[in-house]
């Protein structure tokens, strides 16, 4: 395995764009058209997304609305976006499906700073493991730098627990 920053790199924007999108799907006060996202509707006999049944927009910052493009999967996309369990409550019309955004209770902003900071310690895990998969090619030349500097300072005084220190004696050049 060698070091590729570049991969890196593409695997940590990969990270925070899947952050990005994991937040633009949570149901704030404002209409998104991302919050439709996760919604998959059960038509002609399999699981569709919801942007493949028909156009999803934001006519108003309190109002999502489904054109739907087949008029047979109105009810279907009327349960999907019910079943959700994003606490909206479509309404049909014709082949267009409005769903008013509500209001935010104290209950819901508890529970959606919850799920932020799930989504927050899940894009922390995935950080760290990348950093940590870019550091293990690097762990052979660590491993003998660490055992070459230890040896030229292992005639020094090793410091004490102290909380304003910031880098330990390892780090730094011994002079002798």
């Amino acid at each position: 395995m060698s070091f590729n920053k570049e991969d890196i790199k593409r695997r940590m924007e990969g990270a925070t764009d899947s952050f990005k999108h994991e937040l633009a799907g949570l149901r704030t006060g404002r209409a998104s058209a991302a919050m439709l996202d996760p919604i998959t509707v059960e038509v002609y006999g399999s699981r569709m997304p919801l942007n493949q049944v028909g156009s999803v927009s934001v006519p108003e910052p309190r109002l999502i609305t489904v054109q739907v493009w087949d008029s047979g999967t109105v009810k279907a996309v009327e349960k999907a976006i019910r079943d959700a369990g994003l606490g909206l409550n479509p309404s049909p019309d014709g082949n267009l499906v409005r769903v008013p955004i509500p209001e935010l209770n104290q209950e819901r902003r508890k529970e959606l700073s919850k799920i932020a900071g799930q989504y927050a310690e899940g894009a922390r895990v995935s950080v760290r493991n990348i950093r940590r998969d870019g550091m293990i090619p690097a762990a052979p030349w660590r491993r003998r730098f660490i055992a070459a500097t230890a040896w030229k300072c292992s005639r020094r005084k090793r410091p004490t627990a102290n909380p304003k220190m910031r880098t330990s004696v390892w780090a730094k050049k011994c002079k002798s």
